[in-house]
């Protein structure tokens, strides 16, 4: 076990985490990207230099990257074909080369996934990426999931971070004290998921004069006194009562489903998915046609009754999946990844606002409101898991679309905070 010095904390569905090898229902060993820096693909050469056999199979599954300029962690790359599963994949679903070389010679990418290992200044994190089936399963149906914890030494395979916090940045250093907010919004279990992702994106609005990554300066003093005035509970009442008065947002989820419909993403389980949320919405004029066209007031009302439905039926497991989603992202996701607080707000909600209509959308729940209490939760919960791991998968193989359909609806008329608001109502 390589783990270094430094004390690691994680959240406590990690430590629940075992993969499920062979009786995953989506595997991992699929569509990825997978490179391998120059050490990586020395061990795995040497690792396959048994027998012919085994060279033929590493040259054939292994290709050089050869490209003038490439960073240093992309000297090679495992040949995945879109939709066929790794190479290195045995007829039991397992990796052929961690069964015969162990898992010193796996790349670093098929080692840790899926988990995040990150260093911000002496301590070590490790998060998971919801894009893993039981992953999922273990954020969204635990309801002290998202409780911070120290990090066992089994928590990850592999010690060596993969993100490290700038500290001579004076905008990655208030990655603690902006973390601790945002933390604090999502937990404001008194109030509504939407309102505490409403309130992030104010706390980037009230910030974005003097907390961004060009500033030469942070005003810590500043920055403590927003902090307390958004997470005032009047400002959250005050704030309530405003959202409660707005219009439904008829144009904006128009507008995210279009994107959605066009955008790049090959994933194919991703595509399925929207595909047959999409056909439940045709019945109501919501949907129409061949390429899929989107009709904003049938479409809204739909989506709606659905989620009015739903959020009656079981409103508190539903918050508890996006309380516990938005509190991984907030963890996983540091802030100084964005340009300002606001924007790292929208990618968020963005992303939300997806999982709401691909949820209430999914084609088993209509039938699963007829059933009894234990059996519909049941059903809800494999939709949920299943919605979430494919939405972040396509986000993770295919870069980053959902933040392409944020920059677009933007630029399609909407200012950004009036756009963030608008987000939290889908």
């Amino acid at each position: 076990m390589n783990r270094v010095a430094p004390p690691a904390i994680t959240a406590r569905y990690l430590t629940r985490f075992r993969c499920l090898g062979g009786s995953c229902e989506d595997t991992c060993c699929q569509n990825w990207e997978i490179p391998l820096d120059r050490r990586q693909h020395q061990l795995l050469k040497t690792a396959m230099d048994g027998s012919r056999a085994e060279r033929e199979e590493f040259r054939a599954g292994i290709q050089r990257d050869r490209t003038p300029g490439r960073p240093e962690d992309t000297y090679a790359r495992v040949r995945m074909a879109p939709d066929h599963p790794c190479p290195f994949l045995g007829p039991e679903k397992l990796c052929s080369i961690q069964t015969r070389y162990g898992e010193r010679a796996l790349p670093a990418v098929c080692s840790t996934f899926p988990r995040l290992v990150a260093r911000a200044g002496e301590r070590l994190e490790v998060w998971g990426a919801l894009s893993c089936p039981e992953l999922a399963r273990q954020v969204l149906l635990h309801d002290d999931a998202l409780e911070l914890v120290d990090a066992p030494e089994d928590a990850s395979p592999r010690w060596i971070p993969s993100r490290v916090l700038d500290e001579d940045s004076p905008y990655d250093l208030s990655l603690e004290e902006v973390r601790a907010a945002g933390l604090r919004l999502l937990s404001l279990r008194e109030q509504p998921v939407a309102l505490r992702l409403f309130l992030l994106a104010y706390l980037g609005k009230e910030t974005s004069e003097f907390l961004r990554k060009d500033v030469a300066a942070v005003d810590r003093a500043r920055l403590s006194a927003v902090i307390e005035h958004v997470a005032d509970p009047a400002t959250a009442t005050r704030w309530r009562q405003e959202l409660a008065g707005l219009p439904p947002p008829r144009a904006l989820t128009a507008n995210l489903v279009s994107q959605l419909i066009t955008a790049p993403v090959q994933v194919s389980s991703f595509r399925q998915l929207l595909a047959a949320t999409l056909e439940g919405y045709r019945a109501s004029g919501g949907i129409t046609g061949d390429p899929p066209c989107v009709s904003a007031a049938p479409l809204w009302a739909e989506h709606a009754a659905r989620r009015q439905q739903w959020q009656e039926a079981e409103g508190p497991r539903l918050e508890r999946y996006f309380q516990n989603y938005a509190l991984s992202f907030w963890t996983r996701e540091w802030h100084t990844s964005s340009i300002d607080l606001l924007a790292h707000a929208r990618r968020l909600l963005v992303r939300v606002a997806v999982l709401r209509f691909l949820l209430f959308g999914h084609p088993a729940l209509p039938a699963a409101l007829a059933l009894d209490t234990e059996a519909r939760g049941e059903v809800l919960d494999r939709a949920a898991v299943e919605v979430f791991y494919k939405t972040a998968r396509a986000v993770e193989h295919q870069g980053s679309f959902l933040d392409r359909i944020a920059a677009t609806v933007i630029q399609d008329g909407m200012q950004t905070f009036a756009h963030s608001t608008f987000l939290t109502l889908v």
